[in-house]
């Protein structure tokens, strides 16, 4: 067919994901989303006529030059870990006594001059940092302090293939002072896709904290704290993600078997056989045993088609997932 009628063989740029849609008398080619073009490849028969259209027999509708499809989705970069980071340092205050006694104009001169040229080495130290670890340590916290740069970010392109990661091709940028502030600084992360397609940058802030010697175990601790309370944050989402794959997976591995019916709902106005209403209080605790309660028949349960009748709804069609144990065992090794 290809060779004796030309015009009936498509000539839609399907390696760029273009479809062809059949049309009374011809064809198109629909790009997919985050695309442009007119999703054609070159059809060398037909010829261009001057005016913005082609001379031939057949022109396919909708057909401009062969464009095929051009990605135009912009990716993603998102940041992980602390921002702003802080890097705390002893402040400069030359000789301290006890008493506290006041500074000569010397001594304060003096202290001028330290900070001056204690400051003036941030920049570079922040460059050495950034440049021997490759930006980890940017994400480094006293929790997690053995990270690797792909921890510090996340870059994703959405194209007609699907997500594609590109974390591992992000550029971590030189650091530049904000407002010409020695102790504030912005970090830039950026990425290219493979169809030449720039991330929007993204701005880590880096702070410096210069802080009182007598005051720098306590600022230590705080920070440590901090630290830990949005690994702990970020270790949660990660787990509920992973989880929520898991029993996706588990879900179209075993739409065959037999599994547990959803949990009813708690209903506090039907207890011991009364119509009374509880208060939202014993509505709680009524509520807690049920749940603690259908945790335990799960824990104890050697089969995924074992179900405690009375916590099940026999009323509804589809079978529940015993996901709750799994969860909270992943999330309690993942925070420690």
């Amino acid at each position: 067919v290809g060779a004796n009628c030309p015009e009936l063989v498509a000539m839609c740029d399907v390696e760029s994901g273009a479809v062809c849609k059949d049309e009374i008398g011809t064809y198109s080619c629909l790009c997919p989303e985050g695309t442009e073009g007119d999703g054609f490849r070159l059809i060398p028969r037909l010829k261009p006529d001057g005016k913005g259209g082609f001379i031939g027999s057949m022109v396919p509708r909708g057909y401009k030059g062969g464009t095929g499809c051009r990605d135009t989705s912009r990716p993603v970069i998102e940041i992980l870990g602390p921002n702003p980071k802080v890097f705390q340092v002893a402040k400069v205050n030359g000789l301290k006594g006890v008493m506290r006694t006041g500074e000569d104009a010397d001594s304060h001169e003096r202290v001028k001059t330290l900070n001056a040229e204690h400051r003036s080495g941030y920049e570079r130290d922040l460059r050495s940092m950034i440049r021997a670890t490759s930006g980890a340590e940017l994400c480094a916290t006293t929790a997690k302090p053995n990270v690797r740069p792909t921890d510090c970010i996340r870059a994703t392109d959405r194209t007609y293939k699907g997500l594609v990661d590109l974390t591992g091709n992000v550029s971590v940028g030189e650091p530049i002072s904000k407002d010409g502030s020695p102790l504030h600084w912005r970090v830039p992360y950026n990425v290219v896709d493979e169809a030449g397609n720039k991330a929007k940058t993204v701005w880590r802030e880096v702070i410096i904290k210069e802080v009182d010697l007598n005051d720098f175990e306590q600022h230590a601790i705080k920070e440590a704290r901090v630290n830990h309370e949005e690994d702990v944050k970020m270790a949660v989402n990660d787990a509920i993600i992973k989880e929520r794959k898991r029993a996706a997976t588990l879900n179209n591995n075993n739409k065959d078997t037999v599994g547990c019916s959803a949990c009813k709902p708690c209903n506090c106005n039907d207890q011991q056989g009364t119509a009374d209403v509880l208060t939202v209080n014993e509505c709680d605790e009524v509520c807690d045993r049920k749940i603690s309660a259908a945790i335990a028949s799960q824990r104890s349960s050697t089969s995924t088609s074992t179900c405690d009748s009375q916590y099940a709804d026999s009323s509804s069609p589809e079978s529940g997932i015993p996901i709750i144990d799994g969860m909270i065992v992943f999330m309690e090794e993942l925070i420690g």
